[in-house]
């Protein structure tokens, strides 16, 4: 196996395994224990609208059992610094399930943490597989600027990319309170949509 290849496999890997550490810790140690060891500094929740998640979970207490996921999908930019995954998750107990999106960037240490954390419920569960599918952006020419630039670079962040610009994603909140999660991803020649979450406003 090349260096090359080999750099290239555990950049795609990374996030999937950090989503997986993640997960697993959550049925360890507890819900929001695992989702505050994971959290970069500056992430991002929903409760509905985009709050700090670092404020959010700072005093919340484990619930008895954790919501159970894994990731299905996993979006990766060329330089391996930033992905997206996104798969089915489960609360069997109260026969729920529904599907998350986790934002992941890698940190200078070379683990990762995750940026933006969002879920919905579905009344059907996604189909998963044992392995994720992984995509990488390609590496090939330079990904065109973005159609549109954010409105502001207002906290918490709800818009963000790869350094290289090669997988870039957004939150557009309605003003219902609804909302949808998209994501695009570099195939050499335009940027790809792969991902979009809709998350319906809450009824009161």
């Amino acid at each position: 196996m090349s260096a090359l290849l080999a750099l290239t496999l555990a950049a795609t890997s990374g996030a999937v395994e950090a989503e997986r550490e993640f997960s697993a810790m959550a049925q360890a140690d507890g819900q929001w224990t695992a989702f505050r060891h994971f959290a970069a500094e500056e992430s991002v929740l929903f409760t509905p609208g985009p709050v700090d998640a670092q404020e959010a979970l700072a005093n919340l207490s484990d619930p008895a059992i954790s919501v159970v996921w894994w990731p299905a999908r996993s979006f990766v930019s060329c330089d391996g610094k930033l992905a997206i995954n996104t798969g089915p998750w489960l609360r069997a107990h109260q026969g729920r399930q529904g599907s998350f999106v986790t934002v992941w960037r890698k940190q200078s240490d070379g683990g990762w943490r995750w940026l933006l954390d969002d879920g919905r419920d579905l009344e059907t569960p996604i189909a998963a597989g044992e392995e994720p599918e992984i995509r990488q952006a390609s590496c090939d020419g330079t990904p065109p600027a973005p159609d549109r630039a954010p409105v502001a670079q207002a906290a918490p962040r709800t818009f963000g990319g790869s350094p290289d610009g090669t997988l870039r994603w957004r939150v557009d909140i309605r003003p219902d309170g609804s909302r949808r999660l998209s994501a695009e991803l570099y195939d050499g020649a335009r940027m790809e949509p792969v991902l979009t979450h809709e998350v319906p406003a809450e009824i009161p």
